[in-house]
């Protein structure tokens, strides 16, 4: 079943991206964020099975923040974009659970604050 491969997926996936990217790693929005971090949040699981919901569209997204302290030194979203291409590459070689990922889409902008620069891009995987 499906259900039973979210935990080690979302392992697989935080492992994969924590390597890749050398920075830390969160799967909340932390309270008092270091200067740059990513994060990794919104997991979905939608059935994509055809009659008994044994296949699943596992669905993630992977964050890049970089907080007004270090944007001016490396180029805020530039970063960003540096930093999320290395996660890809290593996401996109990776199988987590016996999958293929699919990268969905990305973008970039400022966060809430208006000053954090974030990058971020959606993967999915069916299982």
């Amino acid at each position: 079943m499906t259900v039973a491969k979210v935990l080690p997926l979302k392992a697989a996936i935080f492992n994969t991206v924590a390597s890749a990217s050398g920075l830390t790693v969160f799967n909340h929005a932390p309270t008092d964020p270091p200067e740059e971090f990513i994060r990794i949040d919104g997991f979905s699981l939608v059935d994509d099975s055809t009659k008994n919901g044994e296949r699943g569209r596992h669905s993630f997204l992977v964050h890049h923040f970089l907080r007004p302290g270090l944007s001016e030194t490396h180029r805020g979203t530039a970063r960003g974009t540096e930093k999320l291409a290395a996660i890809h590459a290593a996401l996109m070689a990776s199988t987590p659970v016996g999958g293929n990922l699919d990268h969905e889409e990305a973008g970039e902008g400022t966060d809430i604050d208006g000053a954090t620069a974030h990058v971020w891009s959606r993967y999915s995987v069916i299982l």
